[in-house]
């Protein structure tokens, strides 16, 4: 029966040494389970890219939660807004050259000091896509 899998509800999965590996491994054991992962995306420079856009991965979700630096900055703990902003475009880039069939979306965070930039981070999603 297939599964869904979601990897990444706290914490960065992609720092695990054996994070494909585990991919690999629940792929082996029912090819048809959903995998989906969670990513704050600052570990996905141009190399992880390339291996998770060849890997078996249905679903990426980056956890951007805002398009607002400084929201992003408390929410995030992070000052590297403008980074993982440049990786995405770069990952969604990659992910229309390569013509690949996983999923990629971003999750926003709907509190009530970041509803003012809700159109603003639909239109970096569509723009990126």
């Amino acid at each position: 029966q297939p599964l869904y899998v979601q990897l990444g509800a706290r914490g960065e999965n992609l720092l695990h040494p054996q994070f494909f590996e585990f991919i690999e491994y629940i792929k082996d054991k029912n090819p048809e389970t959903y995998i989906c992962v969670n990513t704050n995306g600052a570990m996905c420079g141009k190399k992880m890219t390339e291996k998770l856009l060849a890997s078996a991965i249905d679903q990426i979700i980056f956890s951007l939660q805002t398009i607002d630096e400084k929201i992003y900055e408390r929410i995030e703990n992070s000052k590297h807004f403008y980074k993982v902003i440049g990786i995405i475009r770069h990952f969604a880039q990659r992910h229309r050259e390569l013509d690949s069939n996983m999923m990629v979306s971003a999750q926003f965070l709907p509190v009530e000091e970041n509803l003012p930039h809700k159109n603003a981070f639909k239109a970096f999603v569509r723009n990126a896509a």
